[in-house]
């Protein structure tokens, strides 16, 4: 029978199931863009500064009405493009051939 406070994909009917719900679980999405607040959250910054940067041309934003979103290779490009601390990282050392050790 159909229950209408059951979700469509897991509602049968005698003959058919309407989705499999396993397969269903188990589709996970690639991830394109985050708002404001998931990309505070994802890079620990606070909402504030994700906001400053946008303003200052920092980091790139796409706009849909009230809608507020950031790419997340744009996300990567602006959090790369921030000044090190320390010990510089792997990936931006000059590329350079290892000797073999004699």
């Amino acid at each position: 029978m159909w229950d209408y406070l059951t979700p469509i994909a897991f509602q049968t009917t005698p003959w058919v199931t309407t989705l499999n719900s396993i397969q269903l679980a188990q589709t996970k999405l690639p991830r394109f863009a985050f708002t404001p607040d998931e990309a505070a959250e994802s890079t620990g910054f606070s909402k504030t500064r994700i906001f400053q940067a946008i303003g200052k041309g920092e980091l790139t934003a796409r706009k849909d009405g009230k809608a507020t979103v950031i790419e997340t290779d744009e996300l990567l490009r602006w959090l790369r493009s921030l000044p090190t601390r320390g010990r510089q990282p792997l990936n931006a050392l000059p590329n350079r051939e290892i000797e073999p050790a004699k």
